[in-house]
């Protein structure tokens, strides 16, 4: 419960400073991730901020102290960047994060909670970001990726296909978007020109694209502006800011 009053403490004051801009509204909000024992797959669904409303990646801004630290890597819960293996532990001596102490714009992550620490409801609280991303290369074999999207998205409205996601006539004869997880999977039918198996992503997941060995790399940007995007589910609260 103290958790839950912290991150809407810091809605409030996220609401408060949105208030004094003059561009158009914005939403913000948090989803909760659920961290139990062991490794559990996350991604970034908005854009963050610190105490002075500066833009922040660092963890001790974005998470904190809610997982269980220690006084030395093996005896901390973890953070761990997919992509690149870095890892982040919570240093109780610093009360701070050590080691990989920012998480990277698109990378996927791992909470990992060690065997005798508590379960961990994580809260993830900012601004959602309708900026357009652009995720690199997808290159051939498994790309993880983070999607800042604060909502189900319809994989159709992904921008793959139009950036080059190569589709086939068979689910092992397409490129694939892969939730970790649950394991569940997109694959895009060049017989009907649809997508087929997973309908959507889903807000907090982290993702592989997985490009087919002999298919061609292909560089995906995505705009959220020009799908049906950021839809709300029941893992996120958002709140409305009217701008002065």
């Amino acid at each position: 419960m103290k958790k839950l009053i912290a991150i809407i403490a810091i809605l409030a004051l996220a609401t408060t400073a949105f208030a004094t801009e003059s561009l158009p509204s914005e939403t913000v909000g948090f989803v909760k991730i659920d961290a139990d024992v062991g490794y559990t797959p996350f991604g970034l669904p908005f854009t963050f901020y610190d105490a002075t409303h500066a833009q922040t990646m660092t963890l001790d801004n974005i998470i904190g102290a809610q997982f269980t630290g220690g006084a030395a890597p093996f005896l901390s819960d973890q953070i761990i960047d997919i992509n690149t293996g870095n890892y982040g532990w919570y240093n109780t001596g610093a009360s701070a994060w050590a080691g990989m102490t920012s998480y990277t714009a698109n990378h996927p992550n791992y909470a990992y909670v060690l065997v005798g620490h508590p379960n961990v409801d994580m809260y993830l609280a900012g601004q959602v970001d309708q900026s357009t991303i652009n995720f690199g290369t997808m290159a051939v074999g498994y790309n993880p990726i983070g999607i800042r999207e604060a909502g189900d998205v319809i994989i159709s409205d992904l921008d793959l296909v139009s950036s080059g996601f190569t589709g086939g006539a068979a689910p092992f004869l397409s490129d694939q978007l892969i939730d970790i997880n649950t394991g569940n999977y997109a694959w895009y039918s060049t017989g009907t020109s649809t997508w087929q198996g997973m309908a959507n992503i889903t807000i907090g997941h982290a993702y592989y694209i997985y490009v087919l060995s002999g298919h061609t790399p292909f560089d995906w940007t995505y705009n959220p502006t020009g799908a049906k995007a950021s839809k709300s589910t029941g893992d996120i609260i958002k709140v409305k800011v009217n701008k002065r």
